[in-house]
């Protein structure tokens, strides 16, 4: 709930102000609500835990204006179930530094956010109410194909957007 209604806060702040701006009350919040577990719970770090913290804080922020200045650029319905795809990175990193094997759940989990992602992809944004395809005859692979481009509204400039493909069995 709360990080939907952080995308939801993100994307109506970017109708007027900045990415640093957005970051800025994102911190200042989340100082705020972080302030009274630290008070009753805090523990001095020592000098190697806090070169620690700091070289994650300097990552966090490089990764929070990233994903920010994305949300301000893009369509959310599209950017967060791909926000997910952290879930299968953490899998892989973990195999490989720390020799960790993921759990059923895991392999679930992730195959249920690659198939929602692949469907939003796919169907949603791809084939939204207004959007109109120009078809261009082409070949793929010796086989008759279709190149679908979609006009961009703000641009007029057409993008690709798919490969139609027919695979022609017999003679």
């Amino acid at each position: 709930l709360a990080g939907g209604l952080v995308v939801i806060c993100i994307k109506r702040l970017a109708t007027t102000e900045p990415t640093r701006v957005i970051m800025f009350y994102y911190a200042f919040w989340n100082a705020l609500f972080a302030l009274i577990p630290a008070a009753l719970f805090w523990v001095t770090p020592t000098l190697p835990q806090l070169a620690l913290l700091t070289v994650v804080g300097i990552l966090g922020i490089g990764g929070q204006s990233l994903i920010t200045h994305g949300l301000t650029m893009g369509e959310a319905t599209v950017l967060v179930p791909l926000d997910y795809s952290r879930i299968i990175y953490s899998a892989a990193l973990g195999y490989l530094l720390f020799n960790e094997i993921p759990g059923p759940w895991s392999f679930a989990g992730m195959a249920l956010i690659v198939a929602c992602s692949l469907y939003l992809v796919l169907t949603v944004v791809a084939f939204r109410q207004g959007r109109t395809y120009r078809l261009v005859a082409t070949r793929a692979n010796g086989q008759p194909a279709f190149g679908a481009y979609v006009r961009d509204p703000l641009t007029g400039v057409a993008r690709a957007a798919g490969l139609i493909v027919l695979t022609l069995a017999g003679d």
